[in-house]
Order: C-alpha cells, then structure tokens, then sequence
C-alpha cells in the first residue's frame, strides 16, 4: 500500500480496509489485496487526485467546480465512494472498513480489467460495471445465481442508461483477467 506517508490518519483508514479484506475467503478479496499490496494498484483519498484525473472526475461529477478544493472534494465525495483511473483508485475518506473494502473490490475489479481502456460501448460498459458489482457481490458474500445475476445485469442496464444491449450479452461468471502492467518507456530503454 502506497497512501501518502505525510497523512498517518488516512494510511490507519487504509490498512483497516485491507484488514477487512484479508479477513474475506473470497477470490475477489485476495485479488484485491495482492493487487494493493503489490504495489499494482495505488489507493488514494479524493483530495489526492491528480489533475488529470480531477477533469476526469469532472466530467462524470455535475458541480465540482474548476479546481480541485475542499468544496470540490465534498461535492466528489457526496457524489462517489470511489474512482478509478490507470492503476490509481481514489476513495471517499469516511467509510467503515467493511464498506471501504468492498468499494476497494469493486475499483480495483475495474483497474484490473483496464475499464479506461475498455470501457467504449454499452456491451463494454456492461461488462465492466457487471464484472465490478458482480465481484463486489461476492466480496460480501452473496451467492450469484443465475437469478441474481441476471437481475445484476438488468439494474446496471437500467441505472447506467445502456442502450441495444441485454443481460444475455455478457457471461454471468465475469473473467476479470489480471494482465502485466506494460512497463514504462524508461524500464524498455534502460534494457
């Protein structure tokens, strides 16, 4: 785990969530925590977000304003749990550590499926908010029944607005696949 060293409270905030997911059996808890734990996956509180990722936030948040303040950082954190972007998940600093957990399965399901690459169309958007709620499920132990799932998928549908797709057009057990990171262009060069 990488919070920022110069704020104690939020790394203690952190690590009660990453004690809530090493105390889950589940698949989607170990993944999540090797994910963090390696140093994969970045976590860290919406006040951090860097200032690319804030226009980012910007545009799926309606009145956060133009710069990244505190009234921003309330209107964010209102809005959202958790985001994120590339290998970076930010979070909502008031969580209990169960919740922070779960919202910590769910972001990061999509940091591992590369949702900013792969998130184009509503099949896509579908398969990645499906894959994201779906392992959340489970991180809280809900068993998915083909039932459930489809239900899953037909909330996601409804609530994202997706249109000319149905619960049929993604598998009820998602594959979310655990690439490599591409290494950067100063690790190829130094080669």
């Amino acid at each position: 785990m990488k919070p920022s060293p110069a704020d104690p409270a939020f790394k203690k905030y952190v690590v009660a969530g990453l004690k809530a997911l090493a105390a889950s059996p589940t698949l989607e808890a170990r993944r999540t925590l090797k994910a963090i734990t390696s140093g994969r996956v970045k976590i860290d509180g919406f006040s951090d977000l860097t200032a690319a990722d804030f226009k980012k936030v910007r545009r799926d948040v309606p009145g956060v304003g133009a710069k990244l303040d505190a009234r921003a950082n309330r209107a964010i954190s209102k809005a959202l749990d958790g985001y994120m972007w590339d290998d970076r998940v930010y979070v909502h600093r008031d969580l209990s550590p169960v919740r922070l957990a779960s919202v910590l399965v769910h972001e990061v399901t999509h940091v591992l499926m590369k949702s900013e690459e792969n998130y184009r169309g509503p099949k896509a958007a579908l398969l990645q908010e499906y894959a994201a709620f779906y392992a959340e499920k489970r991180f809280r132990g809900v068993e998915m029944t083909p039932e459930k799932c489809r239900a899953l998928k037909r909330e996601i549908i409804e609530s994202y607005g997706l249109k000319g797709v149905q619960p049929e057009d993604v598998p009820d057990q998602p594959q979310v696949r655990v690439t490599p990171r591409a290494r950067s262009s100063a690790a190829r060069a130094s080669r």
